[in-house]
């Protein structure tokens, strides 16, 4: 199937069928698939979430010290702290919260503070929950940690976008 040109590289040892045109999420998948055991996280599990972020570039993952993860064309990245993560497909990608918490590494405040709201508007986690987790982690664990919870501090008695009675409520 490869030599007819039914099935082309995406990443190192990772093929997909041309039989669809190819897509930014097939292209991280294809990253975390290359490198076991990893986590997409950073860019490319904003980009996921559909967050405000641009092109997400090359496919990001997490893996623990000590593991090989050189795979050309993936940017592998390793944490001392395990990730929060779930399912998706056949990987793992790291949680709304841990993308928050990881975003500030790769993007400016601006861009942060427009994938916390959209995050919020659409209800993909809550101001508790990134906070929780921020909490659970070392200080040093996260740069920009106190630009992070200057935001979360602004919105804890909601955002904009919620309506009067949520924002009662809340």
């Amino acid at each position: 199937r490869r030599r007819a040109g039914l099935w082309v590289p995406v990443v190192s040892g990772v093929l997909r069928s041309t039989s669809f045109p190819p897509t930014i999420e097939q292209e991280i998948l294809a990253g975390a698939l290359a490198i076991p055991d990893s986590t997409v996280v950073g860019l490319s599990a904003a980009a996921i979430e559909r967050m405000p972020v641009g092109p997400p570039g090359r496919p990001m993952v997490a893996v623990l010290p000590g593991r090989s993860a050189r795979v050309d064309g993936v940017r592998a990245l390793r944490l001392s702290q395990t990730v929060p993560s779930r399912r998706w497909y056949s990987v793992r990608r790291s949680t709304t919260e841990a993308t928050i918490v990881l975003l500030p590494r790769f993007v400016d405040d601006a861009t942060l503070e427009r994938c916390l709201d959209h995050c919020l508007a659409h209800r993909l986690t809550t101001v508790d929950r990134v906070r929780r987790l921020l909490d659970r982690l070392p200080a040093q664990a996260v740069s920009g940690r106190r630009i992070l919870l200057g935001l979360l501090d602004r919105r804890s008695e909601g955002v904009g976008h919620r309506s009067g009675l949520e924002q009662r409520v809340a």
